[in-house]
């Protein structure tokens, strides 16, 4: 944690497996450094990250009703990545790489199930996909997918945005930058044809993207803003 956090780190992951002391040792480290910390871990040690203080867990999620307890009793935020697993499960034939017991009790329907008690114990969760090699290629839908998820289980379709915004802007201690539109913000900016408040496909009819205050999609074209050269020395005399 003191190496990554000298090479300019800002926030600190850790995943399975570690040791109880192993995981007490890098949260402690990190919050004492100021940094959050997230955790890509399976089973039983999801719980011991959870008691170990971990701001956030990532991708896998909780399977027992303890677990959900103590992550919503301590504050523990959550970014489930549902979606992902359903793509996996299609593309290695129902399995996970191969093992349909890799992360136990692993399944569509027992995943959604999961995030649905999630959302019961009240634990805070953002949007995110954790596509892996070339699967950026399939976006926006498994974004939407993912999006769609969370209608599945309670979200209406303004707050499963909110959920994407605002939410996740929080999660990445970047509320203040990111999230909303306010004045003093990034202009960060997704403008589509449609209606997704409504309908969560429309997300894809992307008309206009401002980010960071640069137009780079207009008229749903790639743009490529007009170069700003920066000051060159002045010519030797």
């Amino acid at each position: 944690v003191r190496d990554l956090f000298a090479r300019g780190a800002d926030v600190i992951k850790i995943a399975s497996h570690f040791s109880r002391d192993e995981g007490k040792a890098a949260v402690d480290e990190a919050h004492a450094l100021g940094l959050k910390v997230t955790c890509d871990c399976e089973t039983f040690y999801i719980q011991w990250a959870v008691e170990a203080g971990v701001d956030m867990i990532e991708h896998p999620l909780p399977r027992s009703d303890e677990t959900i307890r103590l992550m919503a009793e301590k504050g523990t935020e959550a970014d489930p990545t549902v979606y992902v697993y359903t793509y996996f499960f299609g593309r290695f034939g129902g399995g996970y790489f191969g093992s349909t017991s890799r992360r136990f009790h692993f399944g569509d329907s027992l995943n959604v199930d999961v995030m649905r008690r999630m959302k019961a114990a009240g634990i805070k969760m953002g949007v995110g996909t954790d596509l892996i090699v070339d699967w950026f290629r399939s976006l926006p839908h498994p974004y939407i997918n993912e999006l769609k998820y969370f209608t599945q289980v309670g979200y209406s379709i303004p707050e499963a945005l909110v959920a994407a915004t605002r939410t996740s802007a929080e999660l990445l201690d970047m509320e203040d930058k990111l999230g909303t539109l306010q004045p003093g913000k990034l202009a960060d900016v997704l403008v589509v044809n449609g209606r997704p408040d409504e309908s969560l496909d429309d997300l894809a009819k992307v008309d206009l993207v401002i980010r960071d205050g640069w137009i780079v999609v207009e008229g749903g074209r790639v743009v490529v803003p007009r170069h700003q050269p920066t000051d060159a020395p002045p010519i030797w005399r």
